[in-house]
């Protein structure tokens, strides 16, 4: 967990992986906390729907939400993991049942430095809705805390400059520039690269979500922490730096609905209802049309065949690296994993890479095909 993320849930997701080995149980786990959030998110909305609206609207919005398809298509990442738990803490404090909502708060914290932030902000919410102000102050002053202090000191999976550049190189730089030109944050909130990223987060749930009210405090640590990104990747859909906004946007959306159960007639709100799907389908067939677009004039996906033949060469059970995220997920061997860069960390062994260029130091190029090299260190 040094010099990487702070992921704790990696421990027993390790045994799982022990018992099988392959990178399709790692799929099926991610597969499976993104299938399993529509129960709580169907039980949340057959809490807070008024009576004459269905619950399974607040599914559906789910799945409109473009990000919720792209995640398994992009990689296995901890925040596939966030809302699904995030949710049930949010069902469970609905009900009162404040043990559990408490285990899977911090069930929430131990999948990366950033979502002690998140589960700092669910806290926040739950306690001051309590009326408990001072403690829920306390709690996302915690999250805050160890999310400051470990990305200061241990990780180092994306640089400061890269991800917050208008701060400044380092975390020294970010705190002189935090406290003497705090109006900077407005800037890089106001940069124009941010207005698709505002677009797509107003079409979740049609904008429901913003009539959620106090509950907004939990979509903020992660709306605020891409919306301040400099790296542009965050802002994507295709990956997974959005979704763990996914639980909290839904759950905002079911309070949204009760809300305006309250001031229009029952006429008048199916039929906002009506617009809200159309919305949302709309959405869903843009978003669905260009991810299967995508597909299926990848290079790397329809060169399948080539992949593999170009990876025969590599003894079997020997460690390989793998750069290209498409070719760590279409090789069907479990001894594949990534490396971003053989430049900045050279490994014995074997590696596989996208382009054409020389090898670095200490590699030969042992076969080139389909737009790939196969390297081999020259210590083997």
């Amino acid at each position: 967990m040094a010099q990487a993320h702070l992921s704790p849930w990696l421990i027993p997701v390790s045994w799982i992986f022990k018992a099988a080995p392959y990178a399709e149980t790692l799929i099926f786990l991610q597969s499976l906390a993104l299938v399993s959030s529509m129960i709580p998110v169907y039980l949340l909305a057959k809490q807070f729907f008024p009576k004459n609206i269905s619950p399974l609207l607040l599914p559906l919005f789910y799945w409109c939400f473009d990000t919720v398809h792209r995640v398994n298509m992009w990689d296995v990442h901890e925040n596939a993991f966030i809302p699904v738990f995030a949710l049930w803490a949010i069902y469970f404090f609905s009900h009162k049942r404040y043990w559990l909502c408490g285990v899977f708060t911090l069930i929430v914290a131990l999948f990366k430095e950033d979502a002690w932030v998140i589960a700092g902000a669910m806290g926040f919410y739950f306690l001051s809705v309590r009326g408990r102000k001072f403690s829920a102050s306390l709690v996302l002053a915690l999250g805050f805390f160890v999310f400051v202090f470990y990305s200061s000191h241990g990780q180092h999976t994306i640089s400061f400059a890269g991800r917050y550049g208008f701060l400044g190189n380092n975390f020294d730089e970010a705190k002189t520039t935090a406290l003497t030109r705090p109006w900077v944050f407005l800037i890089q909130l106001g940069w124009p690269g941010n207005i698709l990223f505002y677009i797509q987060m107003i079409l979740v749930a049609s904008g429901l979500w913003l009539l959620g009210g106090w509950s907004l405090v939990m979509v903020a640590p992660v709306f605020f922490e891409v919306a301040l990104s400099t790296y542009d990747a965050m802002r994507s859909q295709n990956n997974h730096y959005i979704y763990p906004m996914a639980g909290f946007l839904l759950f905002s959306a079911a309070l949204g609905m009760a809300r305006l159960g309250k001031y229009l007639k029952p006429k008048r709100l199916q039929e906002t209802v009506t617009v809200m799907l159309l919305i949302c389908l709309m959405q869903l067939k843009y978003s669905e049309a260009d991810t299967i677009q995508s597909i299926i004039h990848s290079e790397s996906w329809t060169n399948r065949r080539c992949l593999e033949e170009l990876i025969e060469v590599i003894p079997p059970q020997a460690p390989v690296y793998g750069r290209d995220p498409f070719f760590t997920r279409l090789a069907t061997r479990p001894e594949i994993w990534e490396e971003p860069d053989l430049t900045k960390y050279p490994v014995p062994g074997w590696a596989v890479r996208p382009g054409t260029e020389a090898p670095p130091p200490g590699y030969e190029v042992v076969r080139q095909s389909c737009g790939f090299q196969v390297l081999k260190s020259r210590d083997r």
